[in-house]
């Protein structure tokens, strides 16, 4: 356990010393979406960095004005067999993107950290023709190190640091786990989950720390469990039920 908690500290001292520029930039336009009064959606291509959506979304502490686009069985909580094939099916990531309403000068969180599979590249490509920003974070290593016949790649061969607009590397490597136990072949104690969720928090900082400095107050979710937070909660739904339908 000890070795995996100091391999995590380590993926994320990567992150903030390679990538907070990324972040910051990305950041600013967060910011502006949110001084404009837009949502900011946010799409986690498939299997687990799925995931992501969830914990962006009605989050303590994280931004009102999220717009989850989820496909249950492209999530890492439908059979495994399915998302898998799902993640790597031609036209459903354009077909969420387009259902979901985004349009010219809206932003999209698209996470996906193989960065090649069919659901984020067409997903990232759709938002771009609707007149979207793409922020993409995806991994530089699985981007690198997946082969362009590879079956799990779009059938474009493109990358999603190539069409996103701002790309954040989120530093994973293929192998995920990186604990090796004695007398077990396999290794344990995947990194991935760790590195999304922190980058999508950082992401969400970065915005209203920008939001501060321009005077704007950023809509931040409260604890829903308590008096006072439900009451402020309660007027942020009466802001956004009406556009995020998940609320």
């Amino acid at each position: 356990m000890n070795g995996y908690i100091e391999r995590a500290k380590q993926r994320l001292d990567e992150i903030e010393h390679t990538q907070r520029a990324n972040i910051e930039k990305a950041g600013r336009l967060l910011a502006s979406a949110i001084e404009q009064d837009r949502l900011i959606y946010v799409f986690g291509a498939g299997g687990h960095t799925s995931l992501v959506a969830g914990e962006m979304f009605f989050r303590i502490g994280g931004l009102a004005n999220i717009y989850p686009i989820v496909e249950y069985g492209l999530t890492a909580l439908s059979q495994a067999r399915k998302f898998i094939q799902l993640e790597r099916c031609l036209g459903l990531g354009s077909s969420l993107v387009a259902a979901s309403g985004i349009g010219r000068g809206d932003v999209l969180l698209l996470f996906h950290t193989i960065g090649v599979n069919a659901s984020c590249i067409q997903a990232a490509r759709e938002a771009k023709r609707l007149g979207a920003t793409v922020i993409g974070i995806a991994s530089d290593r699985w981007q690198d190190e997946t082969p362009a016949d590879a079956l799990i790649r779009s059938p474009g061969k493109e990358n999603l640091r190539d069409l996103a607009d701002i790309y954040v590397n989120d530093c994973n490597t293929v192998d995920d786990a990186v604990v090796g136990l004695e007398g077990m072949e396999a290794k344990a104690g995947p990194l991935s989950g760790i590195g999304t969720f922190a980058i999508a928090h950082m992401l969400e900082l970065a915005a209203m720390e920008e939001c501060l400095k321009r005077g704007v107050c950023p809509p931040v979710w409260e604890n829903a469990n308590t008096p006072e937070g439900e009451r402020r909660n309660g007027a942020l739904m009466d802001r956004y039920s009406g556009r995020v339908p998940m609320l």
